[in-house]
């Protein structure tokens, strides 16, 4: 979030892509496993970016909801987590200048 409040000063919404190890328990096979990416709605303010961010890594670091491509694969580890900004034209509230 402070790379996003660093550089960020127009709307805009957040894509959340992550990835786990799996492993097979019949033959110890490892995969990297990615999730479907999870895109927000568009932010005006960085204080409701930073809330739906918060849900998306608790919804992350829950175990139990792991996807799997069947259930002779087994949780190994996180891999890497990816967080896209795309940004619009409009100034955040509070950023920019009132019109007239």
């Amino acid at each position: 979030m402070a790379k996003i409040r660093e550089k960020v000063s127009t709307s805009f919404y957040v894509r959340h892509v992550f990835a786990y190890q799996l492993r097979n328990i019949e033959d110890g096979t490892v995969i990297v496993y990615y999730s479907n990416p999870k895109g927000s709605q568009w932010y005006n303010k960085l204080e409701d970016a930073e809330k739906w961010l918060i849900t998306q890594e608790e919804e992350r670091l829950d175990n139990e909801r792991v996807e799997r491509p069947s259930t002779k694969w087994a949780f190994e580890g996180f891999f890497n987590v990816d967080v896209k900004v795309v940004l619009d034209r409009q100034p955040l509230v509070g950023t920019g200048p009132l019109p007239d």
